[in-house]
């Protein structure tokens, strides 16, 4: 068999209605059998894994089906890691999809490249809109990455990262993805930049759990994953080989300070002082984040917590919505 350049894992937890859109842009003629496709199929009870099978039977050496029980993201790219064949390892989302034409160069790109983690461009499909907008276009007079650039749409790692270090996500809860993007960045030696997007990621669909709903029932998970990624950046700091550590640091501060902002804007006490535990956790154990947070968070943090309305009031009228 030939040697696999890029492996791509697809989180699938049903995901019947996308995920034939997402392996037919992973179908191509050109240097296909440099692919491999890890389709992780998270305890799905629709048709997602009958749809898989079809590719699975007709292109075995290409496309694999793993069924498992549902344990959330960060447990479907613990399994593609531990099975990947690829010199190099992408995330995909069951329902998001790659754009077709400018994969196949992508790939004689990571052929030649020895870079640790290749940062791309990706689009953003507002798909009731019917618009589109690319982000993470890298721009060389810059000279730098700055913590907006660090997503995981935007990121593909040598897949040696998360063998070498042992990188594992935490399972059974959502928003996982932000550990994705701290965690093999830490041990990155050398970083390359591919100027063409390849992922396309879907926005506006019912369920999401960046949407408004998503963050209501999915809050607590948020607050796990911010103090996941604190505990993992003050565990490992020391070891960190080259990559910019204000890029990580101000990444995981803005993980942080989207606890606060989504307090706010779903205007709910509970969830609010569920944000108030956290702050004061993150004061004790992680006071380099604490003490980097924004003047309307500390204002809150000063009063107490008892002006929580009148700010979120003034949060949701004057400044532009996370949900926009």
């Amino acid at each position: 068999m030939q040697n696999k350049i890029l492996t791509i894992s697809i989180a699938a937890y049903n995901v019947d209605a996308y995920i034939e859109t997402a392996l037919q842009s992973l179908f191509f003629s050109d240097n296909l059998d440099e692919l491999e496709v890890l389709i992780i199929n998270d305890g799905s009870t629709d048709r997602t894994a009958k749809i898989a099978e079809q590719y699975t039977k007709k292109y075995p050496d290409i496309f694999r089906l793993v069924n498992k029980e549902n344990g959330g993201y960060g447990s479907t790219i613990n399994t593609a890691i531990k099975i990947a064949k690829g010199k190099y390892f992408k995330q995909l989302d069951g329902d998001d999809w790659f754009d077709k034409e400018n994969i196949k160069e992508f790939l004689e790109f990571l052929r030649a490249s020895e870079a640790d983690c290749i940062f791309s461009p990706f689009w953003k499909v507002y798909q009731h809109q019917g618009k589109k907008e690319m982000l993470g276009k890298y721009n060389p007079q810059e000279k730098r990455l700055s913590a907006k650039d660090i997503t995981m749409y935007a990121l593909t790692f040598k897949t040696t990262i998360f063998t070498k270090y042992n990188i594992q996500f935490s399972e059974k809860y959502f928003y996982t993805d932000c550990e994705y993007n701290v965690k093999p960045l830490m041990f990155v030696n050398k970083t390359d930049f591919f100027d063409k997007p390849i992922y396309i990621y879907r926005l506006e669909e019912e369920g999401q759990s960046v949407s408004k709903e998503g963050w209501l029932k999915h809050y607590y998970d948020h607050n796990k994953v911010t103090l996941e990624i604190m505990s993992y950046y003050k565990r490992n700091k020391s070891n960190m080989i080259f990559f910019d550590r204000d890029v990580i640091e101000n990444y995981i501060l803005n993980v942080y300070k989207t606890n606060f902002s989504i307090a706010l804007e779903l205007d709910d006490r509970d969830i609010y002082y569920k944000y108030r535990k956290l702050d004061l956790r993150v004061k004790e154990e992680f006071p380099e984040f604490y003490n980097r947070k924004n003047k309307k968070m500390a204002f809150l943090t000063q009063c107490g917590y008892r002006s929580w309305k009148m700010i979120s009031v003034y949060h949701k009228f004057f400044e532009k919505t996370i949900f926009s």
